[in-house]
């Protein structure tokens, strides 16, 4: 990553400032949770070169070789009414942005899998010492009802991003046959800078514009919409046609016998019903 090229092309005012920058982590996602207890600002980004045990959504693995892709992690403190939403807007920012950087045009599928081709292209996983109606710590289910939205905030939110640029997803067999990278869909290489100023940008962008504004947005990238799903949260599973999104992102299923339940964004796999 050429930083004094990144530097020139970012034009944020908070998201990427401080821009901690690793040859090699573990985890962005670990390195930003402890910058954030030791009180990092609001907009603080980890990048590594490699993550060595970087992780997906559902407790998946997620691939990142040395100097290949997008790897980071960002602090954001946002008020409680916003925190439902930080999955889907980073989705959005990792679509819009590969957009502005390439021409291509992702789209996504609920909640958050960004996708060209319809194979995976970047995942966002987001973790939070917030929790609804005001205390700490993760939500336990996709089915509870959107409760307890509003008050102030307290702690963080880390966005952390995956996005591959010049990886060739055939090089890793576990993921050869669902995931894809930009170079794979260009035919050439691409400079990772322009895609990282873009992503930033993007994010910064959607995570301070109005919430209808940014439900709109995604959902116009939203490709699961009228198709037959089957969802699995830990044991519960549900199967219907996803109908719609609500107002927090949340996919609303009806199922066969007529009724309907809201999922919880981010809290659940999703495959096409058979």
């Amino acid at each position: 990553m050429d930083l004094a090229a990144l530097n020139q092309r970012l034009h944020t005012r908070f998201i990427g400032h401080p821009f901690h920058y690793y040859a090699s982590l573990p985890s962005t996602m670990d390195a930003a949770q402890q910058g954030a207890q030791a009180g990092a600002p609001e907009g603080a980004t980890y990048f590594a070169e490699e993550q060595t045990a970087g992780r997906g959504r559902l407790g998946r693995r997620w691939v990142t070789p040395p100097s290949s892709s997008l790897a980071l992690s960002i602090i954001l403190r946002p008020p409680l009414e916003r925190l439902p939403r930080l999955t889907l807007i980073g989705a959005l920012a990792a679509a819009l942005g590969i957009e502005q950087a390439t021409a291509l045009r992702p789209a996504i599928k609920w909640p958050n899998d960004v996708r060209l081709r319809e194979r995976k292209v970047a995942g966002i996983l987001v973790d939070s010492s917030l929790q609804a109606g005001g205390g700490q710590g993760p939500s336990t289910s996709p089915f509870d009802s959107a409760q307890g939205r509003s008050g102030q905030a307290q702690g963080y939110a880390i966005v952390g991003i995956g996005l591959n640029v010049n990886f060739d997803p055939e090089a890793e067999p576990d993921i050869a046959a669902v995931a894809t990278s930009l170079s794979r869909e260009l035919g050439h290489p691409i400079a990772r800078e322009t895609v990282l100023a873009s992503l930033l940008e993007q994010l910064e962008r959607w995570y301070l514009a109005p919430k209808e504004e940014a439900l709109a947005a995604w959902r116009q990238r939203l490709e699961t919409l009228g198709q037959r799903v089957v969802v699995q949260w830990r044991d519960v599973w549900e199967a219907g046609l996803a109908e719609a999104t609500d107002d927090d992102g949340r996919l609303v299923l009806r199922r066969d016998d007529g009724s309907t339940v809201a999922l919880a964004v981010g809290e659940v796999s999703l495959r096409s019903a058979t």
